[in-house]
């Protein structure tokens, strides 16, 4: 099986995330969507000046937003992440 933009964040192998989170950022926007207790939705329009901003500056700030609107859930727990962008991942050893 190919696994495509996969990295191990973790010291342990064997840890295994307590939420699912998917990101994703168009020209437009950027939504998130966490699924937990049903599931929960945050989204945003950009504004004129977001909208300018590169393609990689939407992808890592819906990241950002994203973790904002679901920091409370999260805090002390271990997060599986999907995104389309390879621009956020980064590889932990």
């Amino acid at each position: 099986m190919k696994r495509l933009n996969c990295r191990v964040m973790t010291d342990s192998s064997y840890t295994t995330s307590n939420y699912v989170v998917y990101s994703d950022a168009s020209a437009t926007g950027c939504g998130a969507h966490l699924d937990i207790n049903g599931e929960q939705v945050r989204n945003k329009q950009w504004d004129l000046e977001e909208h300018r901003k590169s393609s990689t500056w939407r992808e890592l700030s819906a990241i950002l937003f994203a973790l904002h609107s679901f920091l409370p859930s999260l805090i002390g727990s271990y997060v599986k992440w999907f995104s389309d962008s390879q621009v956020h991942v980064k590889s932990y050893k």
